[in-house]
């Protein structure tokens, strides 16, 4: 993490009581250079004054905001480019892009657009989007106790938790708000209760983290679902990064034994 901070190239340790301060001198449209000469002048200070600092760049001052070949905020991507070019010396090109899963052709390929993620629409006709909400804890540490009685009834009622369908979806499966139903993913599946909810994009299935927990205390052990088991490992095509935001999925109606496939 320190190499990472030199890298940057920016970045000042502790503060000279006789020198100009960060502001004053970024008031005069300079940026506030580094105070040490390389990684082992830093590390030392660093563990000696025990704080490292990046004063925030001065408005209008735009020749370091953008890590790009022009220096300059690109709609057409010199970095993909030259990523896609890369990957075609070994064929066409053509066969580089559908082997990362573009679709795109000609310039758009370089600019900003969407693709759409490969999955059986017919099997699983819905799109589930875990969600993540301020008072609830959704990573691996639990959330106190009392947090609990924060959430609203349409979120967590005893130990079930419940997942936003806008009414149009929930129409076409006979769906009423307090319904119980399965949510099914190819990962696997999860029992829960619909909150009906016009804010939901229709086609969208919309499950809160933070819940379905299987340790800790009695008041998190075994309330409500864990939307992280149907997380499938699919990736963007675009940036790489895993599509943690849209897992295709499908509605069963009832209570039905839920599984986890690892």
């Amino acid at each position: 993490m320190t190499r990472g901070l030199y890298e940057s190239g920016s970045g000042i340790i502790g503060f000279d009581s006789g020198a100009s301060p960060p502001w004053a001198v970024m008031k005069k449209q300079q940026f506030a250079k580094p105070n040490y000469k390389d990684f082992d002048e830093m590390w030392e200070g660093l563990q000696e004054r025990g704080v490292w600092y990046r004063p925030a760049h001065t408005y209008g001052m735009r020749e370091r905001l953008f890590k790009t070949p022009t220096g300059k905020f690109e709609f057409y991507s010199t970095q993909i480019e030259l990523a896609i070019f890369e990957a075609s010396q070994k064929g066409a090109k053509d066969a580089a892009l559908e082997e990362m899963g573009i679709e795109a052709k000609g310039d758009e390929v370089c600019m900003p657009h969407f693709e759409q993620l490969e999955y059986e629409t017919e099997q699983y006709p819905l799109k589930l989007v875990p969600y993540e909400i301020i008072n609830l804890s959704s990573g691996f540490t639990p959330s106190p106790p009392f947090v609990n009685k924060t959430l609203f009834d349409h979120q967590l009622l005893r130990d079930h938790s419940f997942v936003d369908i806008n009414p149009e979806t929930a129409a076409k499966y006979h769906l009423k708000q307090g319904d119980l139903i399965t949510i099914e993913t190819p990962s696997g599946s999860a029992q829960v209760k619909v909150n009906l909810f016009e804010g939901a994009m229709p086609g969208y299935v919309f499950m809160l983290r933070g819940l379905g927990h299987t340790g800790y205390d009695e008041f998190w052990k075994g309330k409500g679902a864990n939307p992280n088991h149907l997380i499938g490992a699919a990736k963007d095509p675009l940036s790489g990064t895993p599509v943690w935001w849209v897992t295709p999925a499908k509605i069963v109606k009832g209570q039905k034994n839920t599984s986890v496939h690892l």
